[in-house]
């Protein structure tokens, strides 16, 4: 669901031509991925369509590539690779004519999964979970310390039978990510079908400044 929508969000934030985005909706019947390999206009449409954001950063897509994924990066062809969950994320530092330097300074570089875990662990945000004080020790975004197989290819399902026990979940969205596009979030949360809406769409801030909408 995820990737499939992708497109939609491509064409949203003016990553690909009003004309791409109508022709693969009606040449890949709105399945933009898994489509039949024999179907060349589909197949055509799909290479324009990797090539036009080969070079963005799907993780957050007003970020430059982290140095460990910037040859890469300058070398994709125009059907990239895609990297795992846990490549691309955050800045160098830039020179005046554009090119990154070579030495990055502390910090320069975040990734998701560390900023999540930050997060995750302020203890200002744990108060406002309603995290019981010594209950939780430190959160890990993956715990690969767990043994287990990576086979669960949709979580709906489990949504769908907690929210039905009353448990509250607090499900974030990225704005500005393209590997798990808002659009694909909010689709699977109205499948669940038992989800009102108690509240209108705002934005929130912080220091005075839109950080997000909730």
């Amino acid at each position: 669901m995820e990737k499939n929508a992708r497109v939609e969000y491509a064409y949203n934030v003016g990553f690909i031509s009003y004309e791409l985005y109508q022709s693969m909706r009606v040449n890949c019947k709105g399945n933009f991925l898994n489509f039949n390999l024999s179907n060349a206009n589909c197949s055509r449409d799909r290479q324009v369509y990797e090539a036009l954001i080969a070079g963005i950063n799907l993780s957050q897509i007003l970020e430059p590539f982290c140095a460990h994924d910037m040859k890469s990066a300058l070398t994709t062809s125009p059907k990239p690779k895609e990297t795992t969950e846990y490549s691309k994320r955050r800045s160098l530092k830039k020179t005046r004519d554009g090119l990154s330097e070579v030495r990055l300074q502390p910090y320069s570089c975040w990734r998701y999964s560390e900023i999540s875990q930050n997060w995750a662990n302020n203890d200002a945000v744990r108060k406002a979970l309603h995290v019981k004080e010594g209950t939780v020790g430190k959160w890990k975004r993956c715990n690969t310390g767990l043994p287990y197989k990576k086979d669960v290819k949709s979580v709906i399902q489990y949504h769908r039978n907690i929210s039905t026990k009353g448990y509250k979940i607090l499900i974030y969205s990225g704005d500005l990510d393209m590997r798990v596009v808002r659009i694909s979030t909010e689709s699977w949360i109205r499948s669940l079908g038992n989800v009102s809406v108690i509240d209108e769409w705002r934005p929130w801030f912080v220091s005075g400044q839109v950080a997000g909408y909730v």
